[in-house]
């Protein structure tokens, strides 16, 4: 294999890692704002709107890493780069990024929703503002305090 092959193999790997691990945070911080015994809690409302276009980028070029291996190297080669690319993935998920209820994925995830707030409230959506910001209460930023400070300024 080339060089440059693996670093792709490696950096791709890592990306794909990344977008894992935010994939779990925004499920432990979703179940952890729910407080039912929901699956997902609110998985769904509180994941940034881009991260799925991010997702499928890094799936589809992922999948063309792959593909590329089998296609340049062989069979066999293309299994061992396979299974590399795989441990490339966990390993990182495991030893380089940071847990899934770490401050890192929090700013990340409150940051979006602290956002899309201020965007609903721009639009004039009172009931989407509303859900967001009991969201943002549960997760213990109190919006009303944000926005009065913002609107004073």
């Amino acid at each position: 294999m080339t060089i440059v092959y693996i670093i792709v193999l490696c950096l791709v790997g890592l990306a794909l890692a990344y977008e894992l691990r935010f994939t779990e945070a925004t499920l432990h911080m979703g179940r952890a704002l729910s407080g039912s015994g929901s699956k997902t809690g609110f998985q769904d409302a509180i994941t940034p709107p881009l991260s799925s276009y991010f997702a499928f980028g890094i799936y589809g070029l992922s999948i063309i890493v792959i593909a590329f291996g089998f296609f340049e190297y062989g069979i066999f080669m293309g299994l061992l780069e396979f299974v590399t690319f795989y441990m490339v993935v966990l390993l990182n998920r495991v030893f380089l990024l940071p847990r899934p209820d770490s401050p890192h994925f929090r700013n990340i995830i409150t940051r979006s929703m602290i956002g899309r707030h201020a965007d609903y409230l721009r639009d004039g959506d009172k009931l989407r503002a509303g859900a967001m910001a009991d969201l943002l209460q549960r997760a213990g930023i109190p919006i009303d305090e944000l926005v009065r400070h913002v609107s004073d300024e």
